[in-house]
């Protein structure tokens, strides 16, 4: 996701990853982001799996990763368990999103 926000950041997109961790693993999420070289914000939930916003964006806790695109608050593409074989549909829908 990283690298979809670096190659379309000119166009105004922007992004963020979600964990749903307690604040123990802060650490580990900051060793992951300088290995590789992520510059996205990483969150840590602050309620964890009983955070509000799981019930919310209907997140499912089983699955590996939930990918959203988004515009002025409105969802227009979900992807669960992206891998790096399904990113190009990723990428598309934010294409689409920026009128690309």
């Amino acid at each position: 996701m990283d690298e979809i926000v670096k190659r379309y950041e000119s166009d105004g997109l922007k992004g963020f990853a979600v964990f749903i961790v307690g604040f123990e693993k802060k650490g580990a999420i900051e060793q992951l982001a300088e290995k590789h070289d992520i510059k996205i914000p990483l969150v840590i939930l602050k309620g964890g799996k009983m955070d509000e916003a799981l019930r919310t964006y209907r997140i499912n806790l089983n699955a590996a990763n939930t990918i959203f695109v988004s515009k002025s608050n409105r969802v227009l593409f979900k992807r669960v368990n992206a891998t790096a074989e399904t990113f190009g549909g990723i990428e598309a829908a934010v294409k689409g999103m920026l009128g690309k």
